[in-house]
């Protein structure tokens, strides 16, 4: 941040320049005539409170959160159980875990996490058991 309020490029403004550290209390504004060729920066700004609380994001409870993050994690485990399963055909199950806990890389897919959309994934009938090895899922297209 010292390097952003740096007198000769100015990135961000400080309301006391001369000090070189930062005030809990001080305050810091950004320099909106800022121009320098080498440096290019987008700044976003953070949506405002009352934005917030029209558009209903700040009025959620941490579990209607969790619930929601809960159901993009299964549709992620969902998509990525039928990507691995409409190119190999069958797959034997812990393999087929193995290869979607390595696909995930947004979060820690659990394996009874994984286990769980399976079975979800035979009663909507995207997979089927085989008669013959339990453990084994074929693809139904």
């Amino acid at each position: 941040m010292m390097r952003l309020c740096n007198p000769k490029h100015c990135v961000l403004l400080k309301q006391n320049k001369k000090k070189p550290v930062f005030a809990p209390d001080e305050k810091i504004s950004v320099n909106t005539s800022f121009e320098y060729n080498n440096i290019r920066m987008n700044l976003i700004p953070a949506p405002s409170a009352a934005k917030m609380a029209e558009s209903g994001v700040g009025n959620q409870s941490t579990s209607e959160m969790d619930d929601q993050v809960q159901k993009a994690r299964t549709n992620i485990i969902d998509a990525v159980i039928v990507r691995i399963m409409k190119a190999r055909k069958t797959e034997l199950l812990n393999e087929l875990i193995q290869s979607c806990i390595r696909q995930i890389t947004m979060f820690a897919a659990q394996p009874p996490m994984i286990k769980k959309r399976i079975e979800s994934l035979i009663e909507r009938e995207y997979l089927e058991r085989d008669e013959k090895e339990r453990a084994r899922f074929i693809y139904r297209p």
